[in-house]
């Protein structure tokens, strides 16, 4: 008799057995004398998964109580699944691209929880797929005010796709302005969205849509200068004067066709910016969330890896920016650290982090350059220290000098350049000598954390930029700039002073035992 004959017979004959002193209670109890109580597959099931390890057919999924699966050939099976994903997608893209020939609403059955169900995510967190379905979905409901939908559509988009809000039970009330509401972002952008920062095939339509989402442009400059004062002097990314003005008269006059979408994004986020530090705005407003989705969608047009530029570095280092200032998301820090990591390797791969005079760009193009890199570099120095993680680029293979923040065009505050300066210096002299010793293998000898405590201690501040020694009154960008001089300096001092206690801690400790031990040969 043959041996797989040989062998079935033997494990038919064994099911068998099993199958008799089976009494139908799971677990049964001869499952549970043998140990193995959770895998008990109640009698029928058994002789049905052993049959199907002698012969296993192609893609057998064999069940057992308590929806446990056994699996055969599960390759084949991943693939299926894989071409059957494909397929939907296909079918979904076909589905939008006639319901927006027919109708400016999207179709019911491309709702984002629909979406989700022939990706891997809705396996580990959200609603059962098996749930869902068009008219179960929360933003058909005519009881749910737009600002509701917006919210719980930015929350549905975190990280593991559950929302946060639901999940807490909290609503925040939201006082909107005189006069207006956040902007509504459609279903499909928030699709478009979600995505970031992975492409999506996109027409002039969405296109369209997201710059129609803009305020009118009078209030549009207004939010720009509100940013402008109230937020951007902290990073330099661009002190031209003509930065803004034009930028602004591009995307509102530039046809669709011809309108870069990056552009359009790196608008959106200073929109987002600025009406988060706009004083006449309601604290917790929606305005900032809704322009930062439209930004990713806009962003999601052109592959970022295939064709990354100046602009969409502009605009992802506000989005890093967002999550780290002004996101309520708790996971917001996470998801600004990841975004870092991709953000430091498309400007290494523009050659940011080089003196390339080869390039012959005209001085203030080399300053632009210079500035967001160095922005960059700062960002990721602090973040890297309050998270006690590696950074993400390492100033040893930097050769790009610091901005000078002078030139033709170039308009600053001379207190704002000041600023700035002592800001790259104390960078390079403290803070990065600093993560250094920080992140290290080998825990720094005592000498170079009191030599590091006093670089930070003894590191010269600027009169202007030293609180202690104002004789009038600042201005406001002045004040903010003051707190971060000496808020840098406390925490560089408190991290090092850290160090300090849990280097003499294990002195102390490692004394103790050499005395110990010592003591212990003696007697």
């Amino acid at each position: 008799m043959p041996f797989d004959a040989v062998v079935q017979t033997e494990i038919e004959g064994e099911s068998a057995a099993r199958a008799a002193l089976c009494d139908r209670i799971f677990p049964c109890q001869s499952c549970v004398k043998r140990g193995c109580g959770s895998l008990c597959p109640e009698g029928a099931s058994s002789l049905a998964f052993t049959i199907s390890l002698a012969n296993p057919p192609i893609g057998a999924l064999t069940s057992g109580r308590g929806s446990r699966f056994i699996l055969a050939n599960t390759e084949q099976l991943h693939e299926k699944i894989a071409q059957l994903s494909e397929r939907v997608r296909q079918l979904e893209d076909g589905l939008q691209t006639v319901q927006s020939r027919v109708s400016n609403q999207p179709h019911p059955l491309l709702a984002p929880e629909l979406l989700k169900i022939k990706t891997s995510q809705e396996l580990y967190g959200g609603p059962q797929a098996s749930a869902l379905t068009p008219g179960a979905s929360t933003s058909n409901d005519p009881g749910i005010s737009k600002d509701d939908k917006l919210r719980e559509s930015v929350h549905a988009l975190s990280i593991d796709g559950r929302s946060e809000s639901a999940a807490s039970g909290s609503r925040m009330d939201v006082d909107q302005p005189r006069g207006g509401t956040p902007p509504e972002v459609p279903q499909n952008i928030l699709q478009l969205s979600a995505t970031f920062p992975f492409p999506w095939s996109l027409d002039l339509k969405i296109r369209t849509r997201i710059r129609e989402a803009l305020p009118p442009r009078a209030e549009a400059e207004v939010i720009c200068e509100e940013a402008r004062k109230n937020a951007l002097w902290q990073y330099n990314l661009d002190s031209s004067e003509t930065f803004i003005p034009n930028l602004l008269h591009y995307c509102y006059t530039m046809p669709i066709e011809k309108l870069s979408p990056r552009r359009l994004a790196l608008l959106l986020m200073i929109l987002s910016i600025g009406s988060l530090v706009d004083p006449t705005r309601p604290l917790g407003s929606l305005y900032g969330e809704a322009y930062h989705h439209l930004a990713r969608a806009a962003v999601c047009e052109i592959p970022l890896m295939e064709e990354p530029d100046f602009d969409v570095l502009h605009a992802l280092f506000l989005m890093l920016w967002y999550h780290l200032i002004f996101s309520d998301n708790n996971k917001a820090i996470g998801y600004a650290w990841n975004l870092m990591g991709f953000v430091a390797k498309l400007a290494q791969g523009l050659g940011l982090h080089r003196e390339s005079p080869r390039l012959k760009l005209i001085p203030e193009e080399h300053e632009k350059r210079k500035a967001i890199f160095w922005e960059l570099l700062n960002m990721d120095c602090r973040m890297s220290l309050s998270l006690g993680r590696p950074p993400s680029i390492c100033l040893a293979h930097v050769d790009v000098k610091p901005p000078t923040y002078v030139g033709p065009g170039i308009y600053a505050p001379r207190e704002e350049i000041i600023y700035h300066e002592w800001k790259s210096s104390f960078f390079i002299k403290c803070l990065s000598p600093m993560l250094e010793a920080m992140v290290a293998i080998e825990p720094p000898p005592y000498s170079r954390i009191l030599e590091l405590d006093g670089l930070l201690r003894d590191f010269e501040v600027p009169s202007v930029l030293d609180g202690t020694k104002a004789s009038s009154p600042p201005t406001r960008f002045l004040a903010m700039q003051r707190a971060l001089v000496s808020m840098s300096r406390e925490i560089g001092t408190t991290l090092s002073a850290i160090e300090m206690v849990i280097r003499e801690y294990l002195i102390v400790i490692q004394l103790c035992y050499s005395f110990t031990e010592n003591t212990s040969l003696v007697l």
